[in-house]
């Protein structure tokens, strides 16, 4: 039996992960806000825009495009989840919700000499990353290769 997967989203085109959920041999479910009972196998929190700042401890000085009701939503879903020791994949975004859920805060803008590198306003920004000799990505992937990464925040 296939496992079911949650996809967390923030109501966009959920296309691409759920496509990776299949090739991966699950069956995706993409829904924004979703409550957070525990009928799935797994969690995918996906990504999208940025956190309340509120919610780790600081003002607003650069977040953009805030849902408070999305950062509570995937707040309580990794409670449940983890709670109940099922696999969560957080994804860009959803790194950042696992980090503020940890306790942790974030830099709301990388800044000038970094967000050229991380950020483009539309379609994908793909660029090179070097990965740590003896690594499980220098193992599967090599020392260097193509990621797609959108950010202006950081961890």
């Amino acid at each position: 039996m296939r496992p079911k997967i949650l996809l967390s989203t923030g109501g966009g085109n959920a296309a691409n992960y759920l496509a990776a959920v299949e090739a991966a041999g699950g069956m995706g479910e993409a829904r924004y806000l979703p409550p957070p009972g525990l009928s799935y196998d797994g969690l995918v929190l996906v990504g999208g825009d940025d956190m309340d700042p509120a919610l780790f401890g600081r003002e607003n000085t650069h977040s953009k495009g805030i849902d408070r009701a999305r950062d509570e939503a995937e707040l309580a879903l990794l409670d449940a989840f983890c709670g109940a020791n099922r696999p969560v994949l957080a994804i860009c975004r959803g790194h950042q919700v696992v980090n503020v859920w940890l306790g942790g805060d974030l830099l709301q803008d990388l800044g000038r000499p970094l967000v050229p590198f991380h950020r483009k306003e539309e379609g994908d920004q793909v660029h090179l990353v070097r990965a740590a000799e003896g690594s499980l990505l220098h193992r599967l992937y090599g020392e260097v290769f193509p990621v797609n990464s959108s950010h202006h925040q950081g961890l």
